[in-house]
C-alpha cells in the first residue's frame, strides 16, 4: 500500500518571508510583506531582493530645445532636492528662468510629496529688457514712449513731428546707436 502525503505549504505571516531554510522571518529594513505571500518586496524610493533593499537612484534630465544639458540624481533621502541653476548654458537676449516639467510648471525643487522616478526638465528663457535712450546731437532726449523693449516683442516709438529740433530737416525714424549709415522707417 502506497500512501501519499500531501507536502506542508508553510505560509508566513504579515512583514515575513520564508528564507532558503524554509523558516519565517521578518523582512528586512525598508521592504514589506503586505499579502502573506513568501517574498518581501522593497517599499517605494528603494531597490533590490527579500534579503536587501537600497536606496533606488533617480536621473535627472536637464534639456535645452530637445538636447540634453546637464544630468543629475537623486534618491528618496535626498529630498527636496533643489535643481541646478549653475549649468553654463546661454541664449542671445534671454536669461535664464529657472525649469519648467512637461505640464509647463517651474520647478525649482524636487519635494518630498512628489512622484519618485526620473525626471525631465527644460529650460524656461525670459526675453531680456532693454532700456531705450533717445539721443539727438544735443544729448539724451527725455518723455519719448516706450522707456524699454522686451526682446521679441514689436516696438514702435511714438513722437511728435520734431523730437530732435533740427529745424529745416524732417524727422524720419530712429537708428541704433553705432550705426552710420540707416535707413529708418517713418
Amino acid at each position: 500500500i502506497y500512501v501519499w502525503a500531501k507536502p506542508e505549504v508553510k505560509s508566513c505571516g504579515i512583514d515575513e518571508y520564508l528564507n532558503g531554510a524554509g523558516e519565517c522571518v521578518s523582512c528586512p529594513e525598508h521592504s514589506e510583506n503586505k499579502t502573506g505571500s513568501m517574498t518581501c518586496s522593497c517599499v517605494e524610493g528603494y531597490e533590490g531582493t527579500a534579503e536587501s533593499c537600497s536606496l533606488k537612484r533617480y536621473s535627472i534630465t536637464y534639456k535645452d530645445g530637445g538636447n540634453t544639458v546637464g544630468t543629475d540624481s537623486y534618491t528618496a533621502d535626498d529630498l527636496p532636492k533643489t535643481l541646478n541653476s549653475n549649468l553654463n548654458i546661454e541664449r542671445e537676449n534671454y536669461e535664464f528662468g529657472g525649469w519648467v516639467d512637461r505640464g509647463g510648471d517651474i520647478v525649482t525643487a524636487i519635494k518630498e510629496t512628489d512622484d519618485l522616478g526620473d525626471k525631465e526638465y527644460s529650460v524656461n528663457w525670459v526675453a531680456k529688457r532693454y532700456e531705450i535712450k533717445y539721443k539727438n546731437g544735443n544729448g539724451v532726449l527725455s518723455g519719448i514712449e516706450p522707456a524699454e523693449y522686451t526682446y521679441g516683442v514689436g516696438l514702435r516709438a511714438t513722437v511728435g513731428p520734431d523730437p530732435v529740433g533740427k529745424s529745416g530737416e524732417e524727422f524720419i525714424g530712429w537708428c541704433r546707436e553705432g550705426v552710420t549709415s540707416c535707413t529708418p522707417s517713418k
